[in-house]
């Protein structure tokens, strides 16, 4: 949702109760200067991911197991390659990727870049 900052201002508590659902984000002259969000957005989003994803009949160390077992690492074009947008494409993707925990161990990826090599 986007709103202008006068209507942020006229509509305070409205806004705040909305931003516990949604982002707000708040204009002024046309241009997006500020976002309005949940905290624990994040750790909502995490933990709905997670509901279910594991069955019961597994345990939680082979449910990791498979998971790592599961990623893999990219093939990436070099920086100077790539333009601005497809840079920040790909750091985005990896920020969202350590944040909801699609990580291995450095030694393990770097194992399997050596054997790509």
């Amino acid at each position: 949702m986007s709103i202008t900052a006068t209507e942020l201002k006229n509509n305070l508590s409205k806004y705040l109760m909305l931003a516990s659902k949604e982002d707000i984000y708040i204009t002024q002259y046309g241009k997006v200067v500020a976002k309005l969000t949940n905290p624990y957005q994040d750790r909502l989003v995490i933990a709905e991911s997670l509901f279910g994803s594991v069955p019961a009949t597994m345990t939680l160390e082979d449910a990791k197991d498979e998971r790592l077992n599961s990623l893999t690492v990219p093939k990436l074009s070099a920086r100077d390659s790539m333009t601005w947008e497809q840079f920040n494409a790909t750091m985005e993707k990896g920020y969202h990727q350590a944040k909801v925990g699609q990580t291995i161990p450095l030694e393990e990826a770097f194992d399997r870049i050596r054997t790509e090599i």
